[in-house]
C-alpha cells in the first residue's frame, strides 16, 4: 500500500527481534524484510526506523546501503506541515 500510496513508512523499533549486523552476511531470517525494503527505497519510499532496545547492533546498512533514515532514540520528523515527535518508547 506504501508504494502505491508514496507515503513514508515509520518504525519505531524492535522491528527485528534481535538485529546484529554482520560484517558480510544478513541473519537468514532478515533476507525477505531487507528486499522489501530495498524495493521501497528503490520505488523511493522513505523509511524512517527509530531504534528500540532490540536494534543497540546495527552500524550503517541500513542506513548507508538502503538509505534508512536512522534515529538512535527519539526523532522528530514533519509530516504533511505537522511537527511529529517518534519514540520507540521503552525507558
Amino acid at each position: 500500500m506504501i508504494r502505491e500510496s508514496g507515503g513514508t513508512l515509520f518504525i519505531v523499533g524492535d522491528f527485528f527481534d534481535f538485529w546484529f549486523e554482520y560484517q558480510r552476511v544478513i541473519p537468514k531470517q532478515y533476507c525477505d524484510v531487507i528486499s522489501q525494503f530495498y524495493k521501497l527505497r528503490e520505488a523511493d519510499i522513505d523509511i524512517h526506523y527509530v531504534l528500540g532496545n532490540h536494534d543497540f547492533w546495527t552500524n550503517d546498512f541500513l542506513s548507508g546501503q538502503l538509505g534508512i533514515h536512522v534515529y538512535p532514540s527519539n526523532a522528530d520528523v514533519d509530516i504533511d506541515g505537522m511537527r511529529v515527535h517518534l519514540s520507540h518508547g521503552d525507558g
